[in-house]
């Protein structure tokens, strides 16, 4: 079994049917996932904004928002810590190349990933971090 943590983009991929879905959908079985806190409200934003442009209807989004909710259940959530996180961001934000484009929301999911990385670690060297 492996270990794995998950970002939203690739979150999504389990529940809908998108370039890459059915690739994480094979990777995750059998393994142990992991997902931020943050993962569950973007997951939400991405959907309702799916709605807004009329990708989904509105029982597509209630429907899926209680299949997520059942899933994530069964995931190792990394709580959002945002003291020890914004400075963590700062950090981050003041160390990247100017050339590199981090979205904020993309940072805390990495900020996130470091923070599951000690214990995933721990159980399993070779676990897999998807950004």
């Amino acid at each position: 079994m492996a270990f794995l943590f998950l970002d939203t983009n690739a979150f999504l991929k389990l529940f809908l049917n998108e370039k890459g879905s059915g690739w994480i959908r094979d990777f995750i079985i059998n393994n142990e996932v992991s997902i931020s806190e943050l993962t569950l409200a973007e997951t939400a934003n991405s959907l309702t904004r799916l709605f807004r442009e009329g990708k989904v209807s509105q029982n597509d989004v209630v429907y899926l928002l209680t299949v997520i909710t059942k899933q994530a259940a069964t995931f190792e959530i990394v709580p959002l810590e945002v003291q020890n996180q914004l400075q963590d961001l700062t950090s981050l934000g003041l160390g990247i190349p100017t050339t590199l484009r981090l979205r904020t929301l993309d940072a805390l999911q990495i900020i996130a990933s470091e923070l599951a990385k000690a214990d995933i670690l721990a159980q399993d060297l070779a676990a897999t971090f998807i950004l």
